[in-house]
């Protein structure tokens, strides 16, 4: 007997018994409730499965964009970071005019070497 899903058979259902046994109608039924039971149980270990699949590709994918946006942090933030250290630091070297001009010269450059290091680890 053909255990059915929708419209196509999932698997082929036999039952074996020592004497004939008489098919009628109750007997269909018992068989037929038999295959759908078993249908479902195949259709649900199915989904089962697929979901498991589904899942473990959105953790590789999210894990994929993660370390894409860590590489892309790392090399461009990272170097930008390290473009306005650098620039600070020659910056509070010139003369400037005023201490309080050095002053937030010094407090960004603190700023963006924190980042840097936030970036980095």
């Amino acid at each position: 007997m053909p255990v059915l899903a929708g419209d196509s058979a999932t698997a082929i259902c036999e039952f074996f018994s020592s004497t004939f046994i008489q098919e009628d109608e109750l007997l269909q039924e018992v068989f037929a409730a038999i295959g759908t039971t078993l249908a479902h149980a195949i259709e649900a270990k199915q989904y089962r499965a697929r979901l498991h699949e589904m899942t473990a590709r959105l953790l590789s994918l999210q894990d994929d964009e993660r370390r894409r946006l860590a590489r892309e942090l790392h090399d461009t933030t990272g170097q930008n970071l390290s473009m306005m250290i650098v620039d600070i630091d020659f910056l509070g070297r010139e003369k400037i005019p005023g201490i309080e001009a050095r002053a937030k010269l010094a407090e960004c450059g603190e700023l963006a070497r924190r980042s840097l290091e936030e970036v980095l680890a």
